[in-house]
């Protein structure tokens, strides 16, 4: 799909939240749209996108009002998927056969990510931290999850869990688990890399470039569990994400 059919798919993200919020489902939203939704530079360029598909992420104990509200709303769901995968992720389709990719509770990549208490914050996307640890957890980076990488970086300055991308939580996050720290740090470092040798980034990498380094900074300095220390012994002898088939994002 093009860059000019996103904003259709937007808007159809946000009705769609907005009939789940009604029928008393929480749900946020993901991956590029979640990103496109609380983001204005992923609408402009260097950083607009066309997308496949929505993504959203349901309360464990809305899953089963899911489904009802999905149809309510001209959405079938896919019973085969659903009934094998259906505690953690289901999917469902629109009349054009979009696919709506819900995970229930946890999004589960290359590493795994509890959203159970991130759900309550305000606004129709996860919180910008949780949007940076989506696409951060990704061991083979394509140019869309640049993209929405950058977009978040640009728009929202690191700050606390009420404004901003909370520096402390995320940290917090790699401190204990030296797998998603080991990904995480990979990661910033090829998206640091891509602004410094591409020029399509230039109109951004004057915001995003040092909101990188602080982020950096801000993760090497996090003090570190004991449980992260006896894994970095360890190290890269022992795989330390799961290798996924790609999925829409």
């Amino acid at each position: 799909m093009s860059a000019a059919g996103a904003p259709e798919i937007v808007a159809q993200a946000s009705s769609l939240l907005a009939a789940l919020e009604a029928s008393d489902v929480t749900a946020r939203a993901l991956g590029g749209i979640g990103v496109a939704l609380v983001c204005p530079a992923a609408g402009a360029e260097p950083l607009r996108r066309g997308y496949e598909d929505i993504d959203v992420v349901v309360a464990r104990g809305d899953a089963r009002r899911l489904g009802a509200a999905m149809h309510a709303n001209g959405y079938r769901a896919d019973d085969h998927f659903n009934a094998m995968h259906g505690r953690t992720r289901m999917l469902f389709y629109d009349p054009s056969d979009r696919h709506v990719d819900v995970f229930v509770g946890v999004f589960k990549l290359c590493h795994e990510l509890d959203l159970g208490a991130r759900l309550g914050y305000p606004g129709p996307s996860l919180p910008p931290a949780d949007l940076l640890l989506t696409k951060l957890q990704i061991g083979q980076l394509n140019r869309k999850d640049v993209t929405d990488l950058l977009a978040v970086l640009h728009d929202h300055p690191l700050g606390s869990a009420e404004q901003g991308i909370d520096v402390d939580y995320l940290t917090g996050l790699l401190a204990h688990d030296w797998g998603w720290w080991r990904t995480v740090t990979d990661n910033l470092v090829r998206v640091r890399e891509l602004l410094g040798a591409a020029d399509d980034y230039d109109a951004v990498a004057g915001v995003v470039r040092p909101r990188l380094a602080e982020l950096e900074q801000a993760i090497e300095r996090r003090s570190k569990s004991l449980r992260w220390k006896a894994r970095a012994r360890v190290g890269d002898r022992v795989p330390w994400r799961a290798e996924p088939e790609e999925v829409g994002r």
